[in-house]
């Protein structure tokens, strides 16, 4: 009674493991389609983060200088200050930000978005639509974004590149606006020990400033200031 049982077993088992074991001639075990298991497996992809806003120099400075109060009065900086290719009159670039208030008799303070390594600092009780530049602890740039404020040849906001080319005759470069809309003239000074200063004037479609920067190279080049 013992034995047949265990002849059965013994058969079975042969068959189970020749159907395994042919695969045409490929020593490759073939599992059997109804031994896998039908579960699908769902994968979460997590969606990409949101790139971060980029400040502009508008954001950052564009609303208008910080009110004068007893503790920060309004210093020597005003609206017939005057840019040149190292600084903004008493402000000098490579200044430290004590430095330059001391220089000014006015407080500079840092906006909100300032970074440790670079950030803007503007005069408190203005003139409007300026910011410094800071990178490592010293003043590098001056943007005009806004007011009467010009160079001492008196280039400006408003002016035309035509008047830029004239004032600067043979000391301009121009070149196509990153931002694909007019152009930027960059004055490039002939002392060579000067070579690491520029004054870049942005003009829109209509060959018009509509804002312009001065200061040592590289950060005057930097196209979104510290962003």
């Amino acid at each position: 009674m013992t034995i047949r049982p265990l002849y059965v077993l013994i058969v079975a088992a042969g068959l189970f493991l020749i159907g395994c074991s042919r695969n045409d001639g490929n020593d490759v075990l073939v599992v059997p389609e109804s031994t896998i298991p039908a579960t699908a497996v769902t994968v979460i992809v997590p969606d990409p983060p949101e790139p971060e806003p980029t400040a502009s120099r508008q954001t950052l400075f564009g609303i208008g200088a910080p009110p004068a109060t007893e503790e920060c009065p309004a210093g020597l900086l005003d609206n017939n200050s005057s840019v040149s290719t190292v600084g903004l009159d008493e402000v000098l670039f490579g200044m430290t930000v004590n430095a330059a208030s001391d220089a000014a008799g006015v407080c500079l303070v840092p906006e909100t978005a300032a970074n440790g390594t670079c950030y803007y600092v503007r005069p408190v009780g203005g003139p409007d639509g300026i910011g410094f530049m800071v990178t490592n602890g010293t003043i590098e740039r001056v943007d005009i974004i806004d007011g009467p404020i010009t160079t001492r040849s008196g280039a400006g906001i408003g002016s035309t590149e035509q008047q830029i080319l004239d004032l600067f005759p043979g000391k301009i470069e121009t070149t196509t606006s990153p931002f694909g809309d007019g152009n930027w003239l960059a004055f490039i000074p002939s002392d060579a020990d000067d070579q690491q200063f520029r004054v870049i004037w942005e003009t829109n479609d209509e060959g018009v400033v509509t804002q312009y920067r001065s200061g040592r190279r590289p950060q005057v080049e930097q196209v979104n200031g510290c962003a």
